[in-house]
């Protein structure tokens, strides 16, 4: 089983979530998060496309993981919600994808 990890950071800023890195890639694995008005209470929509073999896809973000859903071929995605006593800061979003190992 090979994985693969990608990490994207978010920063919330006062009352807003400002996202420095709305669309990271490596290899074969890339992350895209959609929001509207990101902010505490609100809802991340994160869009990770990896290797069409991908047996799991795993996003975590806010020190806890997030469950997500195959919504193609090579698509998942996960619904991340920013708590609303989230403090501002700098936090990490990271997608892991395993995938079979290469025979």
């Amino acid at each position: 089983m090979n994985t693969q990890t990608i990490r994207a950071g978010l920063a919330i800023v006062s009352s807003s979530v400002v996202l420095s890195a709305t669309i990271a890639s490596a290899q074969s694995l890339s992350v895209a998060v959609r929001s509207g008005a990101a902010r505490q209470g609100e809802l991340l929509v994160v869009i990770v496309t990896s290797a069409a073999d991908a047996e799991r896809v795993s996003v975590s973000a806010f020190e806890r993981d997030w469950p997500t859903e195959r919504i193609g071929t090579a698509t998942w995605r996960a619904l991340v919600g920013i708590d609303m006593d989230q403090r501002p800061g700098r936090y990490t979003l990271a997608a892991t994808t395993d995938q079979p190992a290469a025979r």
